[in-house]
């Protein structure tokens, strides 16, 4: 059964690089972090949200999806944001629209895709920290309903 729909092996994610060289030492900036390990583990930005930001994720082989969320606490997530998915690795990214945070899109008809890319068209600026810092974008865990069965009946979250 895992051959026939597998887990998340092969994921990989990329994201806008982080300024400081000192910074690349946390743990919370890699971005394959927003998918892997526990709940309580999660890919941080660990800075101000900004337009133009983005997070990319590439799941190794084409896949029937019918919902993405990106799990995030309270306001750490674009106020908008551009959707972009890649069908397969031969062809262009497409444009799917703009967004409104948080980032939970169902299609109405399942789309076939091999990666998804999230683009900050306007960050969440409140509430500011106590240094008047905005949120820095967060993503706790990345749920991709598939479907399955021919595409009819079946839907089930890619899971580890």
């Amino acid at each position: 059964m895992c051959k026939l729909w597998p887990g998340r092996e092969g994921w990989g994610a990329e994201c806008i690089p982080p300024e400081f060289q000192q910074q690349s030492v946390d743990k919370r900036l890699a971005p394959n972090r927003a998918w892997q390990g526990s709940p309580a583990e999660r890919w941080a930005q660990m800075r101000e949200m900004r337009n133009g930001d983005y997070y990319q994720l590439h799941i190794h082989k084409p896949r029937l999806i019918s919902r993405i969320e990106l799990v995030s606490q309270g306001y750490r997530y674009p106020k908008k944001y551009k959707l972009q998915i890649k069908e397969s690795d031969i062809k262009h990214w497409q444009d799917v629209g703009e967004f409104k945070g948080p980032i939970d899109i169902s299609f109405d008809k399942p789309t076939e895709l091999i990666a998804m890319q999230f683009t900050i068209t306007e960050p969440m600026l409140e509430p500011k920290n106590v240094y008047g810092q905005s949120p820095s974008w967060s993503i706790y865990d990345i749920r991709l309903t598939e479907v399955r069965l021919f595409g009819k009946f079946w839907k089930r979250v890619i899971e580890r």
